[in-house]
């Protein structure tokens, strides 16, 4: 049933400790809490509450649907190890004051849910969903929330925070849900999104790390065209859809990238590529590549510039339905390779802007190839038995 006390408290040494019995029960520790020296198991149901002061829980067990709550003050700082959760629910709160932090060591049954309503501080949250995936929810928190590890949720609904919400292991999501409002999201590893992710959160948007890093979209993507948008897009990585159109803002490549839309090959038809511009970042000597795929059905679209704040080592086309490059297009960083691979019989590959490259290359395919702008080649071009070229 319910408890209160009014002084910190540790449990020192006891063997089991169960604080609760159902979700309606509330046990208030007003001076905080710390049952970490437990050497059996802790088991907790209901509301634990401190007040304005530290909760630090080790390894737990949840009898019944679950919130711990520290209240509202820099010095709330909730601390929970591994929860076994019996399929109920876990709500965290450290209150919106700078400076509480929220870890959690791992969540592994998420099937009640997991919720951060709100943290003062960086919420750090090891695995979850690793045994069962359920819905994870971030409502709020000031410093941002940090997946250190893998990420297997049915929903992740991402509805408010100050500063970036990043998974650092892989993530598998049915569904992902985002919101108007001015946070960042950052995939650093692989990632597979079964249904449409739509991405409305004004900050920035991060997919992948690295160049081998795979983030699969089953139901397509967008982080442009929406009522809300990201205010950029940073691509490290390969991105695929199961043959569903994508539609991006601003791109900057962080790594030798893929946008294909062909799932690999799983989905020849391929669909849209629609991308706003497409720039690398500033690495210095690690020159960036980008290869499009819209397979057989699909069209490219790119509506600004390529290269033009920072220059692109490398663009293959490697299948489309037709692509228009609208705006200038910068390809000669490094080896600076213009590769034209293969586009679909009696279709079109035109450059609506200038275009500057160390090496160009075509293939013997029957599509047409169209230069409305100036043109700067540094090597020898052959064009290799394309059917139209202007």
């Amino acid at each position: 049933e319910n408890v209160t006390v009014t002084n910190d408290v540790t449990f020192a040494g006891i063997r089991n400790l169960d604080l609760g019995g159902a979700t309606d029960d509330v046990a208030t520790f007003t001076g905080g809490l710390d049952a970490t020296a437990a050497t059996g198991t802790v088991t907790v149901a209901g509301t634990i509450n401190t007040t304005n002061t530290q909760m630090d829980i080790g390894a737990v067990t949840l009898a019944a649907a679950t919130t711990l709550d520290t209240g509202n003050a820099a010095a709330g700082i909730l601390n929970v190890g591994a929860v076994t959760s019996g399929t109920n629910a876990l709500t965290l709160d450290s209150g919106s004051t700078g400076g509480a932090t929220i870890g959690l060591t791992s969540f592994a049954d998420a099937t009640g849910g997991l919720t951060i309503r709100d943290a003062g501080g960086l919420a750090t949250i090891g695995a979850v969903g690793s045994g069962t995936a359920g819905n994870v929810t971030i409502t709020n928190s000031q410093a941002g929330v940090t997946f250190s590890s893998t990420v297997d949720a049915v929903t992740l609904l991402l509805t408010d925070t100050t500063g970036t919400v990043t998974v650092q292991g892989n993530l598998a999501a049915t569904t992902l849900t985002t919101a108007n409002a001015g946070y960042n999201v950052q995939f650093d590893e692989d990632a597979t999104i079964t249904n449409d992710a739509s991405f409305l959160n004004t900050g920035t948007v991060t997919l992948g790390s690295a160049n081998d890093d795979v983030l699969l979209f089953g139901g397509g993507i967008n982080t442009a065209g929406a009522g809300s948008n990201p205010s950029g897009t940073t691509l490290a990585g390969i991105l695929r859809t199961s043959g569903d159109q994508v539609d991006l803002g601003g791109v900057t490549l962080g790594a030798n990238s893929v946008i294909d839309s062909t799932n690999n090959g799983g989905s020849a038809g391929g669909a849209a590529i629609n991308v706003a511009s497409v720039d690398a970042d500033n690495a210095g000597s690690n020159d960036r590549t980008l290869t499009l795929n819209s397979g057989t059905g699909g069209a490219i679209s790119v509506s600004g510039a390529i290269g033009a704040s920072q220059a692109l080592a490398g663009l293959d086309v490697t299948n489309s339905n037709g692509a228009t490059f609208s705006g200038a297009v910068t390809v000669n960083d490094g080896s600076g390779v213009l590769d034209l691979s293969d586009t679909e019989d009696n279709q079109d590959v035109t450059f609506g802007g200038d275009v500057a490259a160390v090496t160009l290359t075509t293939t013997a395919n029957a599509y047409d190839l169209v230069f409305q702008e100036n043109v700067t080649v540094t090597n020898d071009v052959t064009f290799a038995g394309i059917r139209n070229l202007d």
